[in-house]
């Protein structure tokens, strides 16, 4: 089978993310204001309507709703179920809600800690951790971002993560939060969304064995 070269996936795809049409997200809320609510030295930080947080420095305590991170320089994400750990230039995509969490990593790599366990996550990867063993219909919840590989790890206590693939142009383009921030026109923000697309495109190369994700449409 003849293999399409990067730079071609590359070019199809920064095509496609411009029409993608109305953002989705599980409560179809958008971001508050501008693009990024804050940007910093140390880092930046955009959330959806209603969420409920607090920073100190490069220390982010979220406790309900959705947050996009990039990380200037290394930063914590501390929430009720875990803590995550950021490293520089990463981007991570957080959404809390009662009794459980979702972690999507874009960009470089983190460190996610649930009590006494810990679990190393990279690009296109995914941590849901629950106040309960979760189920695979948690897992992949209808939100319209197809997943793949997932597996549960129980934590103990009643608790559980899970972790999977996840399908980061289906995260882009409908999550409104990610969406508005690379379609904000900002010459940052388009840069940050060509090294996203790159992104995407390396890692759908080099895991096309992985096979098909659940859910979504591509």
């Amino acid at each position: 089978m003849k293999c399409l070269p990067l730079i071609a996936i590359c070019s199809s795809w920064l095509f496609l993310l411009p029409g993608a049409g109305t953002a989705y997200s599980d409560n179809s809320q958008a971001i508050d204001g501008s693009a990024w609510k804050e940007r910093s030295s140390e880092l930046k930080i955009a959330v959806c309507q209603g969420a409920q947080y607090k920073r100190a420095g490069t220390v982010v305590e979220l406790s309900e709703g959705s947050m996009l991170l990039e990380a200037v320089k290394p930063a914590v994400i501390k929430t009720p179920l875990s803590l995550l750990e950021v490293r520089c230039r990463g981007l991570v995509f957080v959404r809390v809600s009662t009794g459980a969490e979702r972690i999507f990593v874009f960009l470089e790599s983190a460190r996610l800690i649930c009590g006494k366990h810990f679990v190393g996550l990279g690009s296109g990867e995914e941590a849901y951790v629950a106040d309960h063993e979760p189920q695979v219909r948690e897992i992949l919840v209808d939100d319209a971002i197809g997943r793949r590989r997932a597996r549960v790890v129980k934590l103990g206590e009643g608790k559980g993560l899970a972790m999977s693939e996840f399908s980061m142009v289906q995260a882009m383009e409908r999550e409104p939060v990610i969406y508005q921030v690379i379609h904000s026109g900002d010459p940052q923000d388009l840069a940050l969304r060509d090294k996203l697309v790159k992104t995407a495109a390396v890692l759908n190369y080099v895991t096309s064995r992985h096979g098909q994700y659940s859910g979504g449409n591509r």
